[in-house]
Formats: structure tokens, sequence, C-alpha cells
């Protein structure tokens, strides 16, 4: 058996010797021949007791180590040296005096260094360096030795009291007594527990520790798993990890982080390791109060490795009511080889879904519901072993988290027939990134809904298996193949994916699986939820691919070759067989539907090419350039800048004064130090980028069913190619001014080279197609121009500052004659007029920095033979207020005269920084031709607030009172036409009752005001409040209330010219009658009009909730052409256990309808 070392004990000696009485464990009688027994492995002989007992003391961090660790990493290589392992008693002492060197304070080894006649000089360092100096001691020593990362290690971190004690027997047993508050820890790789105690005995010979009062044992799994122990005796073996509790209280987790501790108390608890436990005349709960709400009474409760479970004669309760009996069970919580899933299903009928893995493991469940049987399932990855059919959970950390697998699924249905499939993928591969496939085969047979509910698939006394087609064959089974594969190599990267399937059924038929089980819905008779999957309507199979070829020593004439898109694809679309569906079993065939092959891409190719011919070697010359020259060139110096530095030194005799230039800055016109030598740098390159592509197309009008289908039926072929060719030249004399010239070569070239005389029969159909093919065929050459000179480029304030001048033009461009069966191209050569020049502008910007902000004009022109016109935009101000302005004047050609875009001004003011402050903004759209505003609003935000008001030119409106309607005027005037307001907050919580109460109250309110048609305003109010009392109640209203007749509140300003509406002309008493329930006459005249109101009431039931919902609404009824509203409510009773929340009942009542939804 291991022993242990004692390595380090950190004590501190208390003055006063004190021995604490020993506290008497009060137990049962039954149980104290027991506690003898096992007491009785730690007794030894008083009378060979060692002379020298350890004396008491107070104990922080103390280590212990397995010594077998401990003489593994202690030996050295002097070989001549005995080493025994044995710890000497010396040893021991020399341990104890350097722990209690390192630990004591100041002031204690002062006391020490006078008891020793040690001068006491120096810090707290200095001192304790003395003192283990006048021992021979090192402080930097370990006694024992390094120790192992695996030891098992103990450390006391607390007790008032220790003793030590050796006897000598024949088994040379070592004692640690420990009493007084006593905390001690057992490390082991990932895995720890604690145990506190009144009074705690060590034997360090065997490992056995005992400990009596107050006891709570902590234990922690490397899975996330949690168990704590509370009890009045422990005896525990720390080799084996394994002990017995009396009277023990367990408190475990299964270490999901959304679960319910579970609490077990026994008469006897015993482990053996850390993963199995066994308890005694126990009691399994997961409620904290003293008498739970729910509860089951065992004789035994075993937890088992791999948090598997097991009852025997166990009784379960709510409250004090007896529900069921459990004889026995035992519910492995491990997972089957095959994954079994069975139930029930309207359509399909019962079925067995089973997936077997033979390579990599099933990922974890994504259900968040807690299930009766899901209690002490993990969702923590661990080790799996196999057990026969079931994978144990070891604990340990998953290592592998490689998400790679192979399985195979084999279904079974009663009513549909079955599925058999394979599928895998496999992402580890370097060179191929992603292999992903599956395989499925479904034998299946029609389902025709019954006239008595439900489906038969006996519709005609007889089952009708279902076939398909492929490739022309019937087979007597439907099928779905994915295949997807990823291949990436040094430039060059491949994607195939190919989904093949029967039919578009298939899918919403046997892809609706799973492989966890839930055992609450299937106990209980629950159905599976039925899903509604859409068919497929369409297939596309694809294989694409990418890549560039390296240049190397070709460059820089060639600096790239790629290939962008290398793609071969076949689209496959879905229709109905006409000949199936003429039967009513046809009409649900999953074959009355097919797929057909569409279009076909044989390749689709794109390329480019691309270098550089020519460029200078500004760079190079730089390099070898005599770094002296730059110096001798010295940039200009601003005129400026003695007077800025006098005003500095006059800057600390006014401090007291207003300093102007923070409003109005100095014009600083420094020179950038640039280095005015910067030669003139230019490039020419080249693009080529061609492309191929081709296409088969079919038709499906004559195929109505799948024995129709014919491959090699092509209606048509077409092939497209062509190419872009591109020159281009820079020319730079940074950064003062830079011009780029690209010449294109443009080609395009389309043909049919197959029409099918069987779709395309007449002369003028096959025309059509070939005078496409003629229009689209194309030749151009076109350059394109640009310039842009920046003066000011050394001044940093107007660095910005550029005029720009872009030209674009077709220099040749061919034409089809439109004729067919002479078709030519003729050649249009440029000239000065908008059909070959597409583009010709020039712009200035003049900017400017000042303030903090970039000050900004521009103007951009459009030059002949385009037609003419001038933009110009401004933009000024400061970063926390700036306006903007812009317009347009062009030609118009076809009228021959100048028109003008409107004028708009923008403003933007934020008087202070951060985010919760006010925001204006202005904007101003004025018509130059009308010489009228059109248009004006002004807005502010403040946080939770915002309003704004519009203007706009419109026909002005007069209420007639005979009419009761609006009329419009006659001219047109800038008038008033929009006010909104609304406000959107929820107000910080409100506490009542030392935090029990907390209060939310929120408010959403807007109004908004036509100020052309005041009668057209509307008003909405939406409060909310929710009130919480802490694990008792939580409390929710909100509603919406809406008013469209808020124009009666102001029909006695005179402004508005209203006439004396009725009505409620208080809008806070009108608010109010709307919630007047007791009287409908009130409510019908308000004009607040409720479209919703909800209420939510949950009450904690501790283990329980109770939820009811009621949310009333308006419903448009219709009773003999009659149109009126009338109130209807909706509620929502339901009472759900929170550790299982599959068993809950819920009651819906909606229009007078009752429902019991489970």
């Amino acid at each position: 058996m291991k022993s242990l070392t004692l390595v380090t004990i950190s004590m501190k000696c208390s003055s006063q010797r004190k021995r604490q009485g020993s506290n008497t464990l009060k137990l049962s009688k039954n149980k104290v021949l027991i506690l003898f027994l096992l007491i009785s492995r730690l007794s030894f002989s008083q009378e060979q007791l060692s002379p020298n007992e350890q004396e008491g003391s107070v104990v922080e961090n103390t280590e212990i180590i397995d010594k077998n660790q401990e003489e593994s990493t202690a030996k050295t290589a002097d070989e001549k040296q005995e080493n025994t392992g044995e710890i000497t008693r010396g040893q021991l002492e020399n341990a104890t005096r350097l722990l209690d060197i390192k630990t004591s304070s100041y002031s204690d080894l002062l006391d020490m260094c006078y008891q020793l006649g040690i001068q006491p000089q120096g810090d707290i360092e200095a001192l304790r360096k003395k003192v283990a100096e006048y021992y021979g001691l090192d402080l930097n020593s370990v006694i024992g030795g390094a120790v192992s990362k695996d030891a098992k290690k103990i450390t006391i971190q607390s007790a008032q009291r220790t003793e030590y004690v050796s006897a000598k027997t024949e088994s040379d047993e070592e004692i640690i007594s420990l009493s007084g508050n006593v905390l001690i820890s057992i490390s082991e790789n990932n895995k720890k527990s604690t145990i506190e105690a009144l009074d705690i005995l060590f034997n360090r010979k065997s490992n056995i520790l005992f400990a009596r009062g107050n006891i709570k044992f902590s234990q922690e799994g490397s899975s996330g798993d949690t168990k704590v122990f509370t009890g009045e005796a422990l005896l525990f073996d720390i080799n084996k990890s394994s002990g017995v509790f009396l009277d023990g209280i367990t408190e475990y987790n299964p270490g999901k982080s959304d679960s319910n501790s579970f609490i077990i108390s026994a008469g006897t608890i015993g482990t053996e390791s850390e993963s199995t436990m066994v308890f005694t005349d126990s009691t399994l709960t997961t409620c904290d109060a003293e008498d739970p709400h729910w509860k089951i009474d065992a004789s035994k409760i075993w937890l088992l490795p791999g948090n598997d479970f097991a009852v025997l004669n166990g009784i379960m309760y709510v409250g004090s009511l007896p529900v069921f009996y459990i004889p026995f069970l035992y519910y492995p919580t491990a997972e089957m080889v095959f994954h079994p899933v069975f139930g029930n299903r309207t359509r399909e009928g019962y079925f067995l879904q089973t997936t077997t893995y033979l390579i990599g493991r099933k990922q974890p469940s994504t259900d968040t519901e807690n299930g009766l049987f899901n209690l002490f399932q993990t969702n923590t990855n661990t080790e799996q072993e196999l057990e026969g059919l079931f994978f144990r959970n070891t604990g340990r950390p998953l290592t592998n988290t490689s998400t790679d697998y192979l399985k195979i699924m084999l279904d079974l249905y009663s009513s549909l027939g079955g599925m058999a499939g394979i599928e895998g993928k496999f992402t580890k591969s370097k060179i191929f990134p992603e292999i992903s496939f599956s395989l499925g085969l479904g034998f299946s047979r029609t389902l025709v809904p019954s006239s008595t509910g439900g489906y038969t698939h006996l519709y005609t006394g007889k089952s009708d298996w279902n076939s398909s087609n492929f490739l022309g064959f019937k087979l007597p089974f439907r099928y779905n193949l994915k295949y997807n594969l990823r291949m990436s190599l040094p430039g060059f990267n491949l994607n195939i994916t190919t989904p093949i399937v029967s039919d578009p059924y298939f899918t919403s038929d046997f892809n609706n699986r799973s492989e966890d089980l839930n055992w609450l819905k299937l106990l209980t008779s629950m159905d599976e939820e039925e899903t509604t999957s859409s068919s497929l309507t369409s297939l596309n199979w694809k294989l694409s691919a990418s890549g560039s070829i390296p240049t190397g020593k070709l460059s820089p004439w060639i600096n790239s070759f790629n290939f962008s898109t290398i793609e071969s694809s076949v689209s496959l679309y879905s229709k109905t067989d006409t000949e199936k569906t003429t039967t009513y079993q046809g009409q649900y065939d999953p074959g009355r539907t097919f797929f057909y092959p569409s279009t076909i891409v044989p390749f689709n190719i794109k390329m480019s090419v691309s270098g550089t011919l020519l460029k200078s070697q500004s760079d190079t010359a730089a390099e070898s350039e005599d770094p002296k020259y730059n110096d001798l060139i010295v940039p200009p110096v601003s005129p400026w800048e003695e007077e800025e530095t006098e005003t500095e030194k006059d800057t600390a005799s006014k401090e007291n004064l207003v300093n102007i230039d923070n409003f109005f800055p100095s014009l600083n016109l420094s020179v950038t130090n640039t280095d005015l030598s910067n030669p003139v740098s230019w490039n020419l390159g080249y693009t080529f980028s061609p492309y191929f592509s081709s296409e088969l197309k079919y038709n499906s009008t004559n195929w109505r069913t799948t024995d129709d289908l014919d491959w090699t039926d092509i209606a048509s072929s077409y092939i497209t190619t062509g190419a872009d060719f591109s020159l281009s030249g820079s020319l730079s004399k940074n950064p003062w001014i830079s011009a780029s010239s690209t010449l294109s070569l443009d080609t395009d070239w389309y043909h049919h080279p197959y029409l099918s005389e069987k779709y395309y029969t007449t002369k003028s159909s096959v025309d059509s197609i070939r005078k496409s093919d003629f229009q689209s065929r194309s030749l151009s050459l076109i350059t394109k121009e640009s310039l842009s000179f920046k003066p000011f480029s050394y001044f940093k304030r107007f660095s910005s500052t550029s005029l720009n001048w872009n030209f674009s033009g077709k220099l040749v461009k061919s034409q089809f004659n439109n004729d067919v069966d002479n078709p030519q191209w003729d050649f249009k050569y440029i000239d000065w007029d908008k059909n070959t020049i597409d583009s010709h502008s020039a712009s200035m910007v003049l900017a400017a920095d000042f303030l903090g902000f970039t000050q900004q004009i521009s103007v951009t022109s459009n030059l002949p033979p385009r037609d003419s016109s001038f933009q110009g935009n401004l933009k000024t101000g400061i970063s926390n207020l700036y306006l903007t302005m812009s317009s347009r004047v062009y030609e118009n050609s076809s009228e021959n005269d100048w028109k003008y875009d409107p004028l708009s001004f923008s403003l933007y003011f934020k008087p202070f920084n951060g985010t919760n402050t006010p925001v204006f903004q202005e904007n101003l759209v004025y018509l130059i031709e009308e010489d009228v505003f059109s248009s004006f609003t002004s807005s502010v935000s403040w946080g939770k607030f915002a309003a704004s008001f519009k203007m706009i030119n419109s026909l002005p409106y007069y209420f007639s009172e005979t009419e009761g309607m609006w009329e419009t005027g006659e001219t047109e005037k800038f008038l008033p036409s929009e006010f909104t307001m609304s406000y959107s907050d929820t107000l910080s919580p409100i506490y009542f009752w030392k935090n029990r109460i907390k209060i939310n109250l929120g408010l959403s309110t807007n109004i908004r005001m036509n100020l052309l048609r005041l009668t057209e305003s509307s008003f909405s109010f939406q409060p909310n409040i929710t009130v919480n009392i802490n694990d008792f109640l939580n409390f929710t209203f909100s509603s919406l209330s809406t008013n469209n007749v808020i124009a009666r509140y102001f029909d006695k300003i005179p402004l508005f010219g209203l006439p004396d509406l009725p009505g409620e002309s208080n809008p806070l008493v009108d608010l109010a009658k709307s919630f007047f329930f007791w009287d409908e006459n009130a409510r019908k005249m308000s004009g607040f009009k409720l479209k919703s109101l909800n209420f939510k009431l949950t009450h904690n039931l501790h283990d329980w909730d109770l939820t009811s919902e009621l949310t009333v609404k308006p419903v448009l009824k219709n009773e003999q052409g009659r149109y009126f509203y009338k109130y209807e409510p909706y509620f929502t009773f339901m009472v759900s256990w929170k550790p299982v929340s599959d068993l809950k009942t819920q009651i819906d009542i909606d229009e007078g309808t009752f429902e019991l939804v489970n």
C-alpha cells in the first residue's frame, strides 16, 4: 500500500498551548458498533507512542503528496547514496521548522531571534534568512524531492490544532490529528475534493481518513459534475477514493448549466471511487425545502459510472401523496451502440430509427428542455468505452474533439415502410478539407388519407410499393444521394456538389429523424410532433474550381496567371407526372412529381493574365542616390513661424485673458517637410481576360412522365467566348500630379451550333435565335483617360484641393446590319458625339482644413459632346456644427433648354459631445425653376425623446361644416404639414421591502398631427409595468391604445379653424374613460380605443410554476351584413414542473373554445 509523506507543514505557534477537548460523536446505538469497527483500523498502541509528540498549533496550507510519486522523482544520479524513500524524523522536524519560518510574521520572527540569541536586524526577509541559517536550512529547498504532476496531493488549508503521533508497531503507523474547523483538500490531475469537519484523524501509512462533526465533503469530477456530502461521520480511503457516510445528505449536480441540483439523503452513503455511490434508506428530490414538495423514497439508490442510476423499492410522492410505486428501475444514461429512437406519428405510424457510428460519435443533443430521464445526463463531452451494447462515459475529458463520423442508418415504419442509409463527413485532411456524403434507400408505400382519420396504405386493398427511375432504369426503391467534396492544393481549389434524389418528397418522408429518445413522451403516449417539410423544387449538380499558376521568374512581365472560374453544372427542375395524378391514390404517390434536366453547362472558364511591361526605376535610383543630396534641399519656411514663437513667449503673462485663437486660429501656412527631388514615376501594364462557356438546353414540353425523360433529347446548344485585353499606363509626380490612360479591346462572340428541328420547326424561330447571336457579337476599342492635379499638396491646410479631368469613349465599335441571311458588321469610329463619347467631365475641389473640419467647395461639369451640366456642393462648419448645400444645372438637349435640380440645404448641430445629448437637424429644399420652397424639415432628438416639424408646398385645406369634410384651396402655399413627437423609455427598477419587490415601469407614446387636415391626426399610448416579488410572483401588464380624434382637443383654439367637435375635450379625462370597464358608454365615447390588453401572472411554487396569461383584442365581427368590433379574450393557464419541463399542463381558451394542451 502506498504511504504518504508529509512534505510541508506551515504553522503558526500559539503563545499558549491549549488542548481542545474531543467532541462526543452523537450517533444512534445501532451505528456505534459500525463506527467502532471502522475506527479500529486507525487505532494504535499507546504503550509504544514516540516520546516526542507534535504540540498543538494553528495550521494553514499543509501539503501532503504520495510518497511513491515522490520517490520516482527524488532519486539522483548518485547511486552510492541509499534512498529508501522513507522520511526520517529529522527531515520531518526540518520541514516543520522551515515552513514555520516561511509563514511567521515579523513579530514572530523577532521572538525567535531573541530566543535563539540572534541579532534582530533587517526586514522580514532578512530575519527569515538568519533564522534559517541558524538551523542550517535553505529557504528554497523542498524536503522529499520534486513532486510529480500526477501525484495525489493533500493540502491542509486550515486547522486550529494539529498533532503528529508515530506508533511503534509492526506497521509503523503515523497519525496526524487535526481539530477545530478543519479544512483539507485532495487533488489529483483535474479532480479535486475538499473535506470540512470539526476533527479529522489521518493515517499516513494506510491513507485512511476519519472525520466527525459537521462534515461537508465536496467532490468535483473531471467532466464538470459536482457532489456535495454533509453528515456526522465519514471514513474515507484516499487511495481508492471510497468511503462511508453516516446520516449523510448529498447534493449532486450533473454538470448541466441549466439543471437543478439533486438532493439525496440517506442513513448510510457508500462511495466506491468517485463515480459510484450507494444510498441506503434514501430520499431523492430537487426541492431544498424542509418538507420537499416532491420526493422519491427508496430502500436503495445507486449512482453508477457514466451517470447511470437505479432505484430499488421506491415510491414517488407529490407533497405527502404517493403517486406511483417503483419496484425496481435501472436506467442506463449511457448511449446504446445503435442509438434507437422509437415513437408514433399520424402518417408514418409506429417507427424505430437506429443510428450506428462506425467512425466518430453522436454529437450532443440540442434539446435544451429537462426531461424525466435526462436528470443525470451531462452536457460535457467525455471519453467513452464500449461495454456490451452501451457506450459508458469514463469521466475523462474528451481529447479527440474531431467531428468526423461515418454512420449507418436503419429505420422502420409500420405504415410507411423503411429506410437504409449511410452518411459520413471527414474534415481532417489538408488536401481534402471536407468530404461529406449520404446515401439513403427508401422502401415505402403510398399513404392515402383515410375517411376515418389518419392514413392507410391499403386504399385499394393492397399495398402500393413505390419505385423510382434512374437514368432510364426502373428501381424498386427511392433514393437520396448527396455528395460534397472540397479539395485544396497550393494554387488550386475544387468543389463538387451532387444531390441526386429520386423524388421531391424523399426528404420529408425519411429525413425527419433523431438520435435522441424522449422517454417521457414515449411513456405518456405522446405522439411525435408532425413537422411539415416542403418538397424540393430544383436540384443543381455543380463542379467548380479556381486556381493560379506561379509566374516565378516571369515576373514582372507576368505578375499573375489566374483561373477565377472553372465550372460545370447540371440544373434540374420538378414537374408533375400527369398520368399518376389521374387516380386518387396516385395524387399521393411520391413519384407524382419527378425531376427533369433543364440546362447543362459542360464548361464555363474565366481566366486572367496580368503583368508589367515597363516601369520607372525611381525606387532603385532613390536607393542608390547620395543621401546628402536631400539634406541640401531646404524646404520653404513659413514667414509666420517666428511670430507664432513670439506669441508663445507671451502666453504666460496672458493666462487670465480669453484666448481668441481658440475661436479663430491663426492661418498656419507652414509647408510639410517633403522631398522636392521626388522624380517622376511611370508604369505600363496589361491585363488579358478571356472566357469560354457552353450550354445545352432541354425542352420539357413533351415530358409528361418519367418514362418520357430522354437525356439525349437536346433542344439547343450554345457557345460563347470573348476576351478583354487592356493596356494601362500611369504617370505621376507625387503628390502634385497624376495621370492614367487605359486602352481596352473587348470582343464577344455568341453562337448556337445546334438547334433541334423537333422544337425549332420554322425558319422564323431559327432566325430569331440566329439574330440574337449576331446582335450579341461585338468588337470595341475603348479608351479611358484621367488627370488629377493638386497644386497645394505641400500646404497641409490646402492639400485636399484638386483639379480633375476624366474622359471615356469608344475608338472603334462594331454594329450588326440586322440581315440574318447576309450578316455583316460595320465599324463605327470615334466621333465628337454622344454615341461614341461615353463620359467627359472636369471637376474642381477647393478644400481647406480649419477649426478641425474640412471646408470644401466642389464643382463638377459635364463637357461636350455630352450634355452640359454643372453640379456644385458646399460643406462648411466645425465638427459639431456644419452646413451642406448642393444643386445642379443641366442642359436638356431634347427641349433645347437648361434645367435646374432643387437646391437643398442641410444643417447639423450637436452642441455637446457624448451620446445622450441633443441633436438638431434642418433640411430645406428650394425649387429654383418654380421659385418656391418645396419642403422644410426640422427635427430634434435627445435620448428617448424625438420631435419633428415639417412644411411642404401644398394646396391648403378648409373644413366645411355643411359638408362635414375637408375641401382644397386653389393656390399652393408653403404650409405646415406635420408635427410628430415620440417618447419611449423604461425607468430604472424601483425596489421595496429590502429589495424583495422590484417594479419596472415603461412607456412608449407617439403623437402625429396632420397640420393640413387636423382631423387625421393620431395618438398612441403604450404603457407597461412589471412587478416581481422575489421567488414568489411575477406580474406583467401592458396595453396599447390609439386615438384618431385628437382634433377635438384643439377645436377651441382659433388658430386651427375647427368647428365645435363632439366628445371630451380634456385628453387626460378622455384617456381615463377608456379604462372604465364598468361603464360601456364611457368607453364608447372615449377617443382612446383599446387595441390590446395583456396580463401575465407567474406564481413561483418552488418546484412548480403556475402561469396564467390573458390577452384582450378587438375582433371585427359580421352579423347579417352588420360589421362591428367585439373584444375577444384569449386565456392561457399552464402548470409546469421545473425539474422536468416536459411535465406540464396547459389550457387555452380562445373565442369560447376550450383546448387542453399537454
